[in-house]
């Protein structure tokens, strides 16, 4: 009997697993870059002037651009080894799922900067066309 106490108290655990909050899901991260997008550009109309939007949104072209490589390069990993007439109904498919997605289902102007976003990145990737 005791024997198998002693045993049973030296048995290796199995490594545990990562919980999912860990780590975001390639989904969250898309979300996440979304959602920087939307509020960059969500509200125009809180500027007093176009020459005043303008500026803001030249201000931020280089987070702007960052974002929608990181767009280009998810879509582009999403249809990595999907044959080529299978590419743009994925990519479809993905593109209704984000847009429906909560953070922007209650706003059609979020829905409008993540479309433009989408069209944006992924136009030339799997067949997309803008």
């Amino acid at each position: 009997m005791r024997h198998r106490a002693v045993h049973a108290s030296r048995r290796l655990r199995a490594p545990r697993r990562a919980r999912q909050f860990d780590r975001p899901t390639r989904h969250e991260y898309v979300l996440g870059v979304l959602m920087q997008l939307v509020e960059l550009e969500s509200n125009p109309m809180r500027f007093a002037s176009v020459s005043d939007y303008r500026a803001h949104i030249a201000q931020h072209a280089s987070l702007d651009r960052a974002l929608i490589g990181a767009l280009r390069a998810y879509g582009t990993d999403l249809i990595a080894g999907i044959q080529d007439r299978r590419a743009l109904p994925l990519l479809r498919q993905e593109a209704r799922v984000i847009t429906r997605s909560r953070p922007f289902i209650g706003s059609p102007v979020a829905q409008g900067v993540v479309q433009a976003a989408l069209d944006q990145a992924w136009d030339g990737v799997g067949g997309w066309r803008r």
